[in-house]
């Protein structure tokens, strides 16, 4: 019989699609979640990551040997506090992603795929950035991640639990909203797009289908240890994308170049106000090369991105007029 997949955070954008891969290929999945799944499906289980009682309380429920993943994570899309930030954060993002590494080495998981984020290496210092790259992360939900993956490391390999971690770029496609939100509104009622810097820098993203299949190439793999990037091969610039979706939504939007510092000044200022329509760890580094090699992805995995971040971002807009 085929391990039964554990899915935290299987109601999410990427669980669920995640969950409709696995039931393809005929792989049993239960979902755990803080919601209630609405297209899941069931088995599912309704608790709170944060609470390590909640999260024990699963050791008579879960058949010993499964496969765990954990998409749960507190992100910027969210109702994010004015203080008190990084607790915020790091209740879920660390110490729910501990509650759940303790959990699997209980029931002898066959593997952990753990996802984290590109945002633990802050500021390129190299482009493409490789797993190697210094993790210096700009603010508090990279920060979170940074200690997750040190700490989901040292548990894992004192227990022997395999564990593979995913850095992924900005995950996309239809039903991502997030900070696409703002920049589809504007787009909708053909309103200027101000872009922070010249926009002559390239971006990347990758798409939710591919995050997913990832997953299951991991289990496929029998879970290779350590850190994979996964990101898109970046074609267009960041004026070319946004010039490329207005022509798309048959927009009448400028988009617009601004001076990097003007802007950063603009947004910390309305942060003090509690305006935010860009959280500094995002900011920071919208006008940078961001760009994540995935080699190592390819040569262990097999895996290559599917979608052009174009493709991607279009479908994500389309979605959108839809909801």
């Amino acid at each position: 019989m085929d391990n039964v997949f554990v899915v935290f955070g299987g109601s999410g954008f990427v669980g669920q699609v995640l969950i409709r891969q696995l039931r393809a290929v005929g792989l049993p999945a239960i979902v755990v979640d803080s919601e209630v799944p609405r297209e899941c499906g069931r088995p599912y289980f309704q608790i709170d990551i944060s609470d390590p009682n909640s999260v024990a309380s699963l050791a008579d429920q879960l058949p010993d040997g499964a496969v765990f993943v954990n998409l749960a994570a507190r992100q910027y899309h969210l109702d994010i506090p004015r203080a008190n930030r990084q607790t915020w954060f790091h209740a879920v993002n660390f110490k729910g992603a501990c509650h759940i590494a303790d959990l699997a080495i209980e029931k002898r998981a066959a593997g952990l795929v753990q996802f984290s984020s590109d945002m633990v290496y802050g500021m390129p210092e190299t482009v493409p950035v490789e797993e190697s790259h210094s993790l210096r992360p700009n603010g508090a939900y990279g920060m979170s991640k940074k200690l997750m993956e040190a700490v989901l490391t040292e548990k894992a390999r004192g227990a022997g639990l395999r564990l593979t971690i995913f850095r992924p770029r900005l995950i996309a496609g239809p039903g991502r909203l997030g900070v696409f939100v703002k920049l589809f509104k504007l787009i909708r009622y053909h309103l200027p797009i101000p872009l922070i810097g010249s926009g002559d820098n390239y971006y990347q993203m990758v798409s939710v289908e591919d995050c997913a299949r990832a997953v299951l190439l991991a289990y496929k793999n029998a879970f290779p240890k350590g850190c994979f990037n996964l990101g898109s091969v970046p074609e267009h610039t960041v004026k070319q994308l946004m010039r490329d979706l207005v022509q798309h939504a048959g927009s009448h939007s400028l988009v617009l170049s601004t001076p990097v510092k003007l802007m950063h000044t603009a947004l910390a200022g309305l942060a003090t106000m509690g305006i935010e329509p860009l959280y500094k760890e995002q900011y920071l580094i919208a006008d940078k090369n961001l760009i994540l090699d995935t080699t190592r992805a390819r040569e262990t995995l097999g895996w290559q991105p599917s979608q052009s971040d174009r493709d991607m971002i279009f479908a994500a807009y389309d979605a959108y007029l839809q909801s």
